[in-house]
């Protein structure tokens, strides 16, 4: 998997997911949004992504989603309870698949 920058017209980015096999074949698109993403974590069974979404609208707004390795299913995950101050560095799935670890700070 690999975030590449495109069409940015946005002061924060524009970096989309994609995924490739091994000998460069296949590239295929997992987002599309506009938005600034990247950071992105394998699920250890390889069926589900996480990653970061650090730029929405225009705005800084540090958000968690989670999608199928096609790019399917697409949704938020960053719990209600963080703060907008919260910046989500990080996040991984834990070994069984059945929780996400977020690592970040709060800033003012």
């Amino acid at each position: 998997m690999f975030e590449r920058l495109e069409n940015d017209a946005s002061v924060h980015g524009n970096y989309n997911l994609f995924v490739v096999n091994a000998d460069g074949s296949n590239e295929t698109r997992l987002t599309d949004t506009g938005y600034l993403q990247g950071l992105a974590s394998w699920s250890r069974s390889g069926d589900r992504i996480v990653w970061i979404v650090a730029a929405i609208d225009g705005a800084g707004s540090y958000r968690a989603f989670v999608m199928n390795a096609d790019g399917s299913g697409s949704g938020s995950v960053a719990p209600g309870y963080f703060p907008a101050e919260f910046l989500i560095h990080c996040a991984v799935f834990s070994a069984d698949g059945a929780k996400i670890y977020f690592i970040g700070e709060w800033w003012e």
